[in-house]
């Protein structure tokens, strides 16, 4: 049973049945950074690696083709070392590469009775959907900015569902007809009786980081404002690190712009979506370069003329969360306000608590808690925590594996013992992000109650010339 589990592989995180259901296709990873392909004989319980797990690429497999010999995997083990689909012949190992470009693409679905498939090609968080043969025929999807979450192949394969969202639509099932080219959507996700007209569009900008850069941010502007240099800011940290904010639903965002914030959300470096040199840009520097980068997005702000920089805030969740932490500790004068969600705030804790796939990633990205105790000291916001001059809002789930709520605990502690003003909520019914519908529509409202007593109460007149407020919707 031990060769069934793989363990020697590494962890499995994905497989796919084979047309005959005699094999399975293997994603195979030890520190969820990288990852590679086995293939699993269920008779003769021989696992064999096609695609070794190394320190350098990432490889999942995606589907098999109707031959049964053929796998369809996205990878970006090939010489331009940007995530493409690939077509690996399990018999010989050979790969050929099918969508290599300069954006990043990814296969979603494989058709099961024809050779092809659905892939995306990510232009900086705006996707492009095609259906592609593998002798290179291909035909768009064309739907609005946006990105698709998921598809699946109808068995006959002359339909395809998708699931897509966008800025102003949460996730819906979408019908595409082959034969005629018709898109249809199939769900009406209920948004608290709002429209697509009562939610912001986002503008995708670039500006430079400290070395010039250049770093791709969606920035959501409430309607009808002017540059006068009076309104208050969010700069939005994503989780991952090795994520990437897309044109897709945010319904929390949307929540504090209809209150008033303009909200910037960057893609910093580690972020995934432009090229593996890019993502792996803050190895060893976790807390670095990436929080430079975020911190950049105040200079753009400032540069747009709508922002007061006196009232910017920073805020993220996980990681993002993390960051928030940083950038309060690091940065200490930027900020009017920080909220930092399901955070960590201690390297050495962090990592004690971890299974061991995640004391792998750490190891990878930080280095050894040892031998670079050094490193990982500096980059911890709890022994900076003295540092933090702006209130600071806490959120957690007691049940979190990820993030455990002693690093919020440890964190509102130390701030408060240094005299900061901090707030925490922790949720007794909630891991890593909160799922149940009343915990996330009472962590949005706390959020944007949190951020107008602390920004726009300090900007006399803004809070009546800001929009009619939007009740939030979990989506």
């Amino acid at each position: 049973m031990s060769r069934i589990a793989g363990t020697e592989y590494g962890q499995c995180a994905g497989l796919r049945w084979s047309p005959d259901g005699r094999r399975l296709a293997l994603t195979r990873t030890y520190d969820f950074l990288h990852s590679g392909v086995t293939v699993l004989d269920l008779d003769t319980r021989q696992e064999t690696v096609l695609v070794p797990a190394d320190t350098a690429h990432i490889t999942v497999a995606v589907g098999w083709l109707p031959d049964g010999r053929h796998l369809v995997i996205n990878s970006n083990a090939n010489p331009a070392d940007v995530e493409a689909v690939g077509l690996l012949d399990t018999a010989s190992g050979r790969v050929d590469w099918l969508t290599p470009g300069e954006w990043e693409s990814w296969a979603l679905a494989v058709s099961p009775v024809s050779p092809e498939f659905i892939y995306v090609c990510n232009m900086a968080g705006n996707h492009r959907a095609f259906i592609r043969r593998v002798d290179g025929f291909e035909m768009p999807v064309k739907l609005p900015e946006g990105v698709y979450l998921s598809a699946e192949f109808s068995r006959p394969g002359r339909q395809l569902l998708l699931l897509y969202a966008s800025a102003d639509s949460p996730p819906e099932v979408w019908r595409f007809d082959r034969d005629s080219g018709r898109l249809r959507q199939l769900t009406r996700v209920p948004v608290g009786g709002l429209r697509r007209r009562n939610f912001v569009r986002p503008q995708l900008v670039t500006y430079p980081a400290f070395d010039g850069t250049p770093i791709a941010a969606f920035v959501y502007v409430p309607p009808n404002i002017r540059p006068d240099g009076a309104h208050p800011a969010v700069v939005y940290a994503h989780g991952g690190p090795t994520w990437q904010h897309q044109n897709g639903w945010f319904p929390d965002i949307q929540f504090l712009v209809s209150r008033g914030f303009i909200v910037i959300a960057p893609n910093f470096r580690g972020s995934t979506g432009f090229g593996r040199p890019f993502q792996e840009a803050n190895r060893r520097d976790l807390g670095g370069g990436d929080l430079r980068d975020l911190t950049a997005a105040v200079d753009f702000l400032r540069e747009t003329g709508y922002v007061d920089p006196r009232r910017i805030a920073v805020m993220g969740a996980s990681y993002g969360g993390y960051l928030t932490l940083m950038a309060l500790t690091k940065y200490p004068d930027l900020w009017a306000a920080g909220v930092a969600i399901v955070p960590f705030a201690n390297w050495f804790t962090e990592y004690e608590n971890e299974d061991p796939t995640l004391k792998a990633y750490d190891r990878v990205m930080m280095g050894d808690p040892v031998a670079d105790a050094e490193l990982w000291r500096e980059r911890s916001p709890i022994f900076f925590a003295d540092r933090i001059r702006a209130p600071l809002l806490l959120l957690a789930g007691a049940n979190d594996i990820r993030c455990p709520v002693e690093e919020t605990r440890q964190i509102a502690d130390a701030a408060r013992s240094a005299g900061g003003v901090v707030e925490v909520k922790i949720y007794e019914n909630e891991g890593h992000g909160f799922s149940r519908r009343e915990n996330r529509i009472d962590a949005f409202r706390r959020v944007a109650s949190f951020l107008e007593r602390h920004l726009l109460n300090k900007c006399p007149g803004l809070k009546a010339a800001c929009s009619t407020p939007a009740e939030p919707s979990s989506g």
